[in-house]
């Protein structure tokens, strides 16, 4: 009888590629995915532990798996990921009836690590060819995330990535590129790159703006996106790279977290606010209409008012498209861990606030100049007649599916008729299929 598994993925674009991994290997392996916890034969939770809101409530939600271990007690019940990574060995001590804890640094070993743990017996174990797992693994087939480099070494004082997913290790290019095209031969229009830090790929000498190169030359595939960006290490060869490749999106997420010298020096980012707002200013001028988007931390130890305003001055100086903020999470184990807090948690809450704001008054004012403009979508999900597609500057657009269609993994061109904060609305009549 067919196993049956359920993946719960929380976190970043890199563990929704991780649980891609997992899924396919086990497809392979004779199991099938199902949406239902309580049909599950094998459950794997895939957790993140960036900020300790995260990690809080990947054990909440392990917590709760307790009751279906105690009325199907042959349910296997996996941890995997960074908050698994970090910690380790308390996750088997809190919750006993956790049958796997594998952390974010054993993904590259994780289908022997399942096959040991919990051999489905219904197929022998293939050779893992990752080119293909991603395509497998996903439901849409409009985009496609493949992993091109793992881990992390610019150990900013507040993140506890580098910690949780090791030192940097690049893969192979002939692997990567293999993998684009085994999606693009199966249907899928667009490639998204990830890595803690793209900027910093390197394999045998070939460095990220030439892994995009090979890229755009793939046969099939139309769109190529990439997260995330460093500011110090943005050279001159991926700007080129955005203006040149006309497969590349002129889309760029590239986190300024503070517009404060003093405090971006506290954070180890090695870049000044003038270094970041003389990179906007060269990717502006390279690729006109880039949709250029950030991070934004506040709260973190030693910010004051006047730094903060320097951050909120920079966000409407700069008018980002889109940005997501957030509050300061002390992570154990991190550099600033140690330092003591000067911001209240009241204070956190106001300057999120006021940036989030502010950003949304930006986001608001740009997406109503593409009102009457024609957008040229790639559709990622038709669902009871209603389209959702992005631009080529990512961003969201939704829309009626003409005569109640399926349009998934298509082209379509939308006049743009409704504008919000970080999507755009627009009429079924509007709708050009190409």
């Amino acid at each position: 009888m067919t196993k049956k598994l359920h993946i719960i993925t929380h976190g970043c674009q890199m563990n929704v590629a991780d649980s891609n991994l997992m899924a396919a290997h086990l497809q392979d392996r004779g199991m099938t995915l199902t949406g239902s916890r309580e049909a599950a034969d094998l459950i794997i939770l895939n957790t993140c532990s960036v900020r300790f809101d995260a990690e809080h409530k990947a054990l909440s939600l392990i917590g709760a798996l307790r009751p279906l271990k105690r009325a199907k007690p042959g349910l296997k019940i996996a941890v995997a990921g960074c908050a698994a990574q970090r910690l380790g060995k308390k996750l088997n001590k809190l919750f006993p009836f956790v049958d796997l804890v594998t952390g974010a640094k054993e993904i590259d070993r994780i289908a022997a690590v399942l096959d040991r743990e919990f051999p489905p017996g219904c197929r022998p174990a293939p050779q893992i060819k990752r080119a293909r797992l991603p395509a497998r693994a996903k439901e849409s087939g409009a985009a496609a995330f493949v992993t091109v480099m793992r881990g992390c070494e610019n150990f900013c004082s507040y993140c506890i990535v580098p910690h949780l997913r090791g030192p940097e290790a690049s893969r192979p290019a002939g692997e990567v590129i293999a993998e684009i095209e085994a999606n693009a031969a199966a249907g899928y229009k667009e490639a998204v790159l990830l890595g803690q830090n793209v900027n910093s790929y390197n394999s045998g000498g070939l460095d990220f703006p030439g892994l995009l190169a090979r890229a755009n030359s793939v046969k099939g595939l139309e769109r190529i996106r990439f997260m995330t960006s460093h500011p110090k290490d943005l050279g001159p060869g991926l700007i080129r790279a955005m203006a040149e490749l006309e497969k590349v999106c002129g889309h760029l997420h590239l986190p300024l977290q503070s517009g404060s010298d003093a405090i971006l020096a506290a954070m180890n980012r090695k870049y000044t606010a003038a270094d970041y707002c003389a990179l906007a200013g060269k990717l502006r001028d390279s690729v006109p209409g880039i949709s250029l988007t950030t991070d934004i931390l506040v709260g973190f130890p030693g910010e004051t008012e006047a730094d903060f305003q320097k951050t909120l001055d920079l966000v409407n100086r700069l008018e980002f498209n889109s940005l997501f903020a957030f509050k300061y999470s002390p992570r154990e184990g991190t550099a600033a861990f140690s330092l003591p807090e000067t911001a209240t948690e009241g204070e956190k809450e106001e300057r999120l606030r006021r940036v989030e704001e502010a950003a949304d008054r930006l986001s608001r004012r740009k997406n109503a100049g593409l009102v009457g403009t024609v957008q040229h979508l790639l559709v990622e999900k038709t669902e009871k007649g209603r389209c959702t597609g992005r631009t080529r500057s990512n961003l969201k657009v939704f829309f009626a599916a003409p005569g109640g269609e399926k349009l998934d993994g298509r082209f379509a061109d939308v006049r743009i008729t409704a504008a919000r904060i970080n999507t755009l609305g627009e009429r079924a009549e509007d709708v050009f299929l190409i």
